[in-house]
């Protein structure tokens, strides 16, 4: 996918199917992202293994910040055939997501500094975190943060219960 679309941002993106482009700025930094949507070359080896692949999806993020400037690629594969704006914005709020929920984990949790490394258990701690996360979340009446109701549920027996929708059974 690299080689594709470096030969077709060398070709000035001549006869890509669609493009966008955003800009934002503010705190001291300027981000463009850019999104090319293409449809996969016919008789490429190896697209064979997706048969449902309709496009193929760059998303190009360059940050200016103080003067500095990066460069992030992502490359996708897509069933969908969608536009470049659509694309893009789809792309961004998976990101957007997936980031909240990150910060929420280590913020509540500590996940970043877990070590486990037996067997399964980072994946099943993982699992585990992400229950209790979403329990924690549909508590509509909780007044406090989730890693004050986490450690709320460790201590009291009637809040875990509440959480986990059980009743007591004494």
């Amino acid at each position: 996918m690299e080689n594709f679309f470096e030969a077709a941002e060398r070709d000035g993106f001549e006869g890509v199917h669609t493009r966008a482009e955003w800009v934002d700025g503010g705190h001291g930094r300027i981000e463009t992202r850019r999104c090319v949507v293409e449809e996969p070359p016919a008789g490429q080896s190896g697209l064979a293994n997706w048969p449902a692949l309709k496009t193929l999806v760059l998303v190009e993020a360059i940050r200016e910040i103080n003067g500095k400037t990066t460069v992030e690629r992502r490359y996708y594969i897509s069933s969908g055939q969608a536009e470049a704006e659509y694309m893009g914005q789809a792309v961004r709020g998976h990101w957007g997501i997936e980031n909240k929920l990150h910060w929420s984990l280590d913020v509540a949790y500590g996940e970043d500094q877990a070590r486990m490394c037996e067997g399964n258990s980072a994946v099943n701690f993982s699992i585990m975190r992400r229950i209790t996360l979403n329990l924690i979340r549909s508590d509509k009446t909780r007044k406090t943060g989730v890693k004050n109701c986490r450690l709320k549920a460790g201590w009291s027996d009637a809040y875990r219960q509440k959480l986990l929708g059980s009743q007591d059974l004494a």
